[in-house]
């Protein structure tokens, strides 16, 4: 979606600023390639732990020379259950969780397949996160400014050791703390310039509309080139980005089959009333009768193009004769179904507006449902079929031949089976 912002580059880069890093980011582009394994063949050595911490390290560093404050922020591991564990299960499922690992710097880096196996198991990446905090702890020689490492419950600045408080968040990932994170800054009373360092569309989205509310040059990194967050969006549409982003889909939220957020957007920018339509969603945690009408409107008559006033399955029926191609997949979601979506949609808004919470409330009785300890998104509250139509009983004596017959047991008129 971030296609639709507009992204020119600022014409000069600022020094002396404060870089917000997306450590989720670093861990992925550091990931060794060929040539890093290759070049330690030449000597006769092999790739290790240290190499690929070293490779982050250097990373960190010549992305933001001229930052005299770094706040590296990471994904926290210890949460007893976040809105991530349904991600965390479908990863599980493509790589089997592998061993516990205690990575040390001379040993061998593993192969491909055997790290993202590793990276499944969130003990393990804890550990790498600390292993990473001691590498740059050595290396902060090369940094003529200060870090603030953020992992878990602590925050520390690695430049005196000392831990800080004011950057400690039980977010469950890391990209929305980031913004979190600036919230704090401001509260400094730093007015100086601020760099956000991630790729993330979640990011992107939050940083435009907080930096319309937040005074002060908020700028996103994008590959080489630095952007102004302020100037990716009109004011009133910035306004509204952050419900919209989650309505049409999210990471936590699955989007509408067909309908692909550039085209929406662009109906958004041009009419005013489909904006009033998100104008209150996560204005509180609550879900609120007259918010989510509203939402049921947007949902049918901007992204499906239907008549607002008729129930989801009216919508259903109208849209299915009117496709050419018949398919379910494209046909609006049913009632209930749609409830407990806009359930979801309000309770993200919520968190994502409300950008300085140290700590996110709950999810669970918004959309989310504790399931074996996992918290796991509700899809629908209602059985797939009404209840007043229960299964015929076949041995029944006073069932018919024509009712038999939908039981798969009727009899042809010799009375013999077929």
């Amino acid at each position: 979606m971030s296609s639709s912002f507009k992204l020119d580059p600022v014409s000069e880069k600022p020094r002396d600023h404060v870089s917000l890093v997306d450590m989720g980011l670093i861990w992925r582009l550091a990931t060794p390639t060929p040539e890093d394994h290759e070049s330690r063949k030449r000597d006769g050595s092999e790739y290790d732990w240290g190499d690929y911490l070293d490779k982050i390290c250097a990373m960190i560093f010549s992305r933001h020379t001229n930052a005299y404050l770094i706040i590296l922020v990471n994904d926290i591991h210890d949460l007893p259950f976040s809105i991530k564990d349904d991600e965390h299960y479908r990863q599980a499922a493509k790589h089997p969780k592998g061993p516990n690992v205690f990575p040390k710097h001379g040993d061998r880096f593993p192969g491909a397949a055997e790290f993202n196996q590793l990276m499944v198991d969130s003990g393990n990446t804890a550990r790498l996160q600390k292993l990473l905090k001691q590498q740059l702890k050595r290396q902060m020689g090369q940094m003529q400014g200060d870090i603030i490492y953020c992992e878990g419950e602590t925050s520390t600045n690695l430049s005196t050791g000392v831990a800080n408080g004011d950057y400690v968040f039980r977010h469950p990932e890391a990209d929305t703390m980031l913004l979190s994170a600036y919230a704090k800054v401001r509260a400094s009373k730093y007015t100086g310039t601020v760099v956000l360092d991630s790729e993330d569309t979640d990011v992107y989205v939050q940083a435009a509309y907080v930096s319309q509310q937040v005074r002060g040059d908020l700028l996103i990194k994008r590959k080489h080139a630095l952007i102004n967050c302020r100037a990716m969006l009109s004011e009133e549409v910035a306004d509204i980005i952050i419900p919209f982003h989650v309505i049409t889909g999210s990471d936590h939220n699955s989007g509408f089959y067909g309908h692909g957020k550039k085209r929406v957007l662009e109906k958004v920018k041009i009419n005013s009333e489909a904006r009033k339509l998100l104008g209150r969603v996560g204005e509180s945690l609550e879900l609120k009768h007259e918010v989510r009408a509203d939402m049921k409107t947007f949902v049918l008559s901007i992204i499906y193009v239907e008549s607002a006033d008729v129930s989801c399955g009216q919508a259903r029926v109208t849209k299915w004769y009117k496709l050419k191609n018949k398919c379910t997949i494209r046909l609006p979601p049913v009632d209930d179904s749609l409830n407990l979506y806009m359930e979801r949609t309000n309770y993200l808004t919520y968190c994502q507006l409300h950008y300085n919470l140290q700590e996110r409330p709950s999810p669970i009785g918004h959309g989310w449902e504790l399931v074996n300890v996992k918290c796991r998104p509700v899809r629908h509250t209602l059985p797939p079929m009404p209840q007043q139509l229960t299964p015929l009983d076949c041995s029944d004596e006073s069932t018919s031949d024509d009712e038999r017959s939908q039981c798969g047991d009727s009899t042809d008129s010799d009375g013999e089976s077929f």
